[in-house]
C-alpha cells in the first residue's frame, strides 16, 4: 500500500514553506542585513578616523638646510640664570635656549614635512595661524647664533603681526596655496614666522579635503605652542 503523502519524512525546506518558516527566514534576513549595515558603517567609520597625512615638525633652524643662511636669534628673559654652553657652531643652540626657558626672537623658523597616508588623494587648501595669546614681549638678554651665507626669501612667510596674521606662499611663480598629496608622496614647507609688535603663543593650522570631506588639522610645538617675540637688540 503506498505511503500516503501526510505519512513521508518532511524535507527540511519544506518547513520553510508554513506560515511560521516565513517568519522565521523573515526576521533572519532583518537580523543578517542589520548585521551587514553595522559592519559596512564601521569599515566607513574607521577610514574616516585615520588620519590622511603623516606629519614631522623640525623647529631646530639649524638642522633645516634652507635656513642655514640666517641667524638664529632669541630672548632670554630677565631673571634667568644662563648655565652651560650651547656648544660649537649652532646645532646645539636652539635647544640651550629652550632649555633656559628662552622665546624666538624676531621669527620663528620652522620646517613641516607631509605625507600622504590614504589611498584617496588630500587636498592641503590652506594653512592658518591660531593665536594662543598676544602679550607683552619678552625683556631680557638678547643672544645669536650668525648666519653662514647670505639670506634668501623662505617658502612660507607669516606676519603675527596682522590681524588675522597673515600667511604668503611665495613660490616664485605666483601660484596660490594648494597642494595635493597622494599616497607615500611628501610636500615640504619652510616656514618663517615674524613679529615685531608682541610675543605670540600660536599654532598652526592645515585645512584639509579627503574624499570630498573638511578637516582641520592643529600642529604645534611637540605639543606646546610655538613662542615667538620682537628682538630687543643685539
Amino acid at each position: 500500500m503506498p505511503d500516503r503523502p501526510e505519512d513521508r519524512p518532511r524535507r527540511w525546506w519544506q518547513g520553510l514553506l508554513t506560515v511560521p518558516g516565513v517568519v522565521a527566514m523573515t526576521a533572519l534576513t532583518a537580523i543578517v542585513s542589520w548585521i551587514a549595515t553595522q559592519a559596512v558603517s564601521q569599515v566607513g567609520s574607521n577610514l574616516a578616523s585615520r588620519d590622511p597625512l603623516a606629519l614631522s615638525i623640525e623647529t631646530n633652524p639649524s638642522r633645516i638646510g634652507g635656513f642655514d643662511d640666517l641667524p638664529i636669534l632669541a630672548v632670554i628673559p630677565d631673571g634667568v640664570r644662563t648655565t652651560g654652553s650651547p656648544g660649537p657652531g649652532c646645532e646645539g643652540f636652539h635647544p640651550w635656549v629652550r632649555g633656559l626657558g628662552g622665546v624666538d626672537a624676531g621669527s620663528t623658523k620652522l620646517q613641516l614635512v607631509v605625507q600622504g597616508k590614504v589611498a584617496d588623494p588630500v587636498l592641503i587648501s590652506a594653512m592658518r595661524v591660531k593665536v594662543l595669546e598676544r602679550l607683552p614681549r619678552v625683556t631680557g638678554v638678547p643672544v645669536e647664533c650668525p648666519p653662514a651665507a647670505e639670506a634668501q626669501i623662505r617658502a612660507v612667510a607669516i606676519d603675527l603681526d596682522a590681524i588675522p596674521p597673515r600667511v604668503t606662499y611665495r613660490s616664485g611663480s605666483n601660484r596660490a596655496f594648494g597642494f595635493t598629496v597622494q599616497e607615500g608622496e611628501t610636500e615640504t614647507f619652510n616656514v618663517v614666522a615674524s613679529t615685531r609688535r608682541a610675543h605670540y603663543r600660536w599654532l598652526l593650522e592645515l585645512d584639509l579635503v579627503v574624499s570630498g570631506k573638511k578637516r582641520t588639522i592643529e600642529l604645534s610645538d611637540g605639543g606646546r605652542p610655538f613662542e615667538t617675540t620682537p628682538t630687543t637688540g643685539r
